[in-house]
């Protein structure tokens, strides 16, 4: 089992680990930042971050197991569910995360890096 062999190698785990931890607290950072300018509903930024690592490397771990699957295509509709959840209009109206709100464009605090505001 694939699983259990990575479980068994010490030293993969504590490099995964440290990738991981690395990767959470950025981005929980940056939806603390988001939080204090306005950006993103309140939150607890460290599980909110582990929770969308899972997403980001579901995504990822579906195309290694299935080559023929391109995550690409997936990303965009899960990030705007993910974004608009966590948008301060959002919280105050009490909609599920994915309701259509506000202009529709992602909180530039989780805006991917590189990529544009949409109009």
């Amino acid at each position: 089992d694939l699983w259990t062999e990575f479980l068994r190698d010490r030293t993969a785990r504590r490099r995964l680990a440290r990738i991981y931890q690395r990767s959470r607290t950025v981005l929980a950072e940056r939806i603390r930042r988001g939080i204090e300018h306005g950006e993103l509903a309140p939150c607890e930024p460290d599980s909110v971050a582990a929770g969308l690592t899972a997403l980001i490397e579901g995504l990822l771990v579906q195309a290694l197991a299935d080559p023929a699957y391109d995550p690409r295509p997936a990303w965009p509709g899960a990030f705007e569910i993910v974004a608009r959840g966590l948008t301060p209009d959002a919280a105050a109206s009490g909609a599920a995360p994915g309701a259509a709100l506000g202009d529709g464009r992602p909180s530039p605090a989780l805006r991917p890096p590189g990529s544009a505001a949409r109009r």
